[in-house]
């Protein structure tokens, strides 16, 4: 499966709906869960620690990240 950058550097036409994930949905699911989210090059961190509306326990402790890549 071929990334949007090799599509873009061949000359294929991408269509506007392969570039990114619709911004009002993620709006929508932010403000509705409160959580944040922070967009760096090639990566996206959604959430952080829960706000406190979500979760009021012992907030986690640092190394208790989770990483999931290689999603197509």
């Amino acid at each position: 499966m071929k990334t949007y950058r090799q599509r873009e550097k061949q000359g294929s036409k991408v269509q506007e709906s392969t570039k990114g994930p619709d911004e009002a949905k993620i709006k929508a699911l932010l403000e509705r869960t409160g959580y944040t989210l922070d967009v760096t090059t090639g990566q996206r961190k959604y959430g952080g620690p829960p706000p406190d509306s979500v979760y009021s326990g012992v907030q986690p402790g640092i190394g208790t990240e989770v990483f999931v890549g290689k999603i197509p």
